[in-house]
């Protein structure tokens, strides 16, 4: 049953100092096992078979259609055989190079 005279706790709010201090302490601590599992489970991708001076960093989601299209244009042939470094970023944030 919902109250007719709704009152409001002030004390219940968390505000910024808190909530600051507890995002700092996921930052230093889920941060870095974060990036250490994108890096062990391989989930950014590197595509380099013709190593050229310039490559493309794309979003996962862009893979398809970034092969498709230069499929048109001959740059690539199908899937891994591109002439062109592609690092495809299966996991944007946070972000983990490639090492």
């Amino acid at each position: 049953m919902r109250s007719t005279n709704p009152s409001r706790d002030a004390s219940r709010v968390e505000l910024p100092p808190a909530v600051s201090c507890h995002e700092q302490e996921k930052f230093r601590n889920a941060w870095p096992t974060a990036q250490k599992f994108i890096q062990d489970h391989s989930l950014n991708e590197l595509f380099s078979d013709g190593v050229q001076d310039f490559g493309i960093i794309l979003q996962g989601g862009m893979y398809n259609t970034t092969v498709r299209a230069a499929r048109t244009f001959r740059t690539f042939g199908c899937f891994r055989d591109s002439k062109m470094p592609l690092y495809v970023l299966n996991v944007t944030y946070p972000f983990e190079t490639r090492r």
